[in-house]
């Protein structure tokens, strides 16, 4: 394959989030296995471009050949989800969020938190009659009393 705007979305969807990088290397082992046949500088070219218009960032290089440099979305970046979160999947996350808040470790709850603005901006933006005030209708009631667990964060690390 040639298509360029194939190739660049093929480069997103495989570019994960902060703290995890990956490599151009890796990036182009991968569309290769794509299909698309494309030097290792086309793909650093595609990177730099799409780092304009995306909240792409680069870890240092690290070593003697200063060998390692990796991409990510940041941290903090609005997940950008390709193809869209459809309205009944934001609610579905939202729901699912909002139960699960007090059983989940905060790193996991800190890491699904773009999801959730994504989500949350889903369900403002779309104003949907069908969806509109389902979270304030539907509560999850226990069948019987549990305590919130103790969990040690070291222990999740």
């Amino acid at each position: 394959m040639s298509d360029p705007s194939l190739r660049m979305l093929l480069l997103l969807q495989s570019i994960p989030r902060e703290p995890r990088f990956i490599s151009s290397h890796d990036l182009r082992s991968r569309m290769e296995d794509s299909g698309f046949s494309v030097s290792l500088r086309t793909i650093q070219r595609d990177l730099s471009a799409l780092s304009t218009h995306f909240p792409l960032i680069q870890n240092e290089p690290q070593g003697r050949g200063k060998v390692g440099v990796g991409w990510a979305f940041s941290r903090d970046s609005q997940r950008t989800a390709f193809p869209g979160m459809s309205t009944a999947t934001a609610l579905t996350l939202s729901m699912a969020v909002q139960h699960l808040q007090p059983l989940l470790p905060p790193q996991v709850l800190q890491h699904l938190q773009p999801l959730q603005q994504e989500a949350d901006e889903q369900l403002t933006k779309h104003n949907s009659a069908k969806y509109q005030d389902w979270m304030h209708k539907v509560r999850v009631a226990p069948h019987h009393f549990l305590q919130a667990p103790q969990i040690d964060a070291e222990a999740v690390e």
